[in-house]
Order: structure tokens, then sequence, then C-alpha cells
């Protein structure tokens, strides 16, 4: 009885081939449909490695080189990352102070401009006053407004909060 060469037909009407059949089925073609050539196979091994150490086997190889190597290059990993941590937490200082100094001052000038609308007032100036009083509110409110706006903090460097 002859088996189907037909991998793509269906359960209930044929037999199934086994695998070593369908490897020697494809192997009988290849070999007389594709050139000597380009039947060859070409493996290529590519290995990436990032970091500040060397991959294991990187390692072992220095160490027979030069012995030591391996602690010493742990050490001086750790020493980066204990820079990198010092230089992040120093950048997060002077970034709290400078806007903690931004606030405090954004406060006094608004308790300044508002003040001086009311005193204006009080004074019976009242164009003068109630332009001072309105003007600097609006001021206030429109940097408060554009204070939260996400392109403002980009062209600042900082990057704003991704929404999903």
């Amino acid at each position: 009885m002859k088996r189907r060469t037909n991998p793509t037909t269906t359960k209930s009407n044929s037999t199934f081939l086994k695998r070593e059949e369908i490897t020697d089925l494809v192997r009988e073609e290849v070999s007389r449909t594709v050139l000597p050539a380009v039947r060859r196979l070409s493996i290529e091994r590519t290995e990436i490695f990032s970091g500040p150490i060397p991959p294991p086997t990187a390692c072992r190889e220095y160490e027979g080189v030069l012995p030591g190597f391996t602690e010493r290059a742990v050490a001086m990993a750790e020493r980066a990352q204990d820079s990198d941590i010092q230089s992040r937490l120093r950048a997060d200082r002077y970034t709290l102070i400078w806007r903690l100094t931004s606030i405090l001052l954004a406060f006094l000038i608004a308790v300044i401009v508002v003040g001086g609308g009311i005193a204006l007032l009080f004074f019976d100036k009242n164009i003068a006053g109630y332009s001072v009083l309105i003007g600097g509110v609006a001021g206030i409110i429109v940097a408060m407004r554009t204070g939260q706006n996400p392109k403002r903090e980009q062209d600042g460097g900082e990057q704003p909060a991704t929404r999903p």
C-alpha cells in the first residue's frame, strides 16, 4: 500500500507520515531541485553582551592573561555605580531646591502684586488698583496654567508622564 505524500490532508481520509519519512521526502526534493552551493548550511553565532563587566567566559580568559582582572573589574563597576547614585542624588537635591525657590519667588511676587492692588484701592486709586489687582490675578492664573502644560516640561528637559 502506497502512502500519501500530501501532509495537508485531513486525519479522517489519510494516514499521516512519520517525522523521519517527511524528513527523507524533503531531503530528496531539495537534493533534486536546489543547487549544491546553495544547499550548504551556514551557521552563525552572535553573542551580544552589555554591561560594565564582561561575560563569564571572557572573564575566565582575562583571568588567564591577567590574574585579578575580575575582582578589579567588579570593584570598578561598583565605584561607577556609587558615583552614578551620588550624582543622581545631587541632581535631585538641586532640582528640589530650584523648584522650592521658584515657588517661593512666585508667591512673593503674587503677594506684592495683590497687595499693591489692594493698597491702590485703599488710597482711592480705583482704576489703577483694579487694573493691578485683576492683571496680577490673571497673570498668576496664566502662569499656573502654563506650568501644568506638558509641552513646557518637554522643552525644559523633563519628560511628561505618559498615560496608557
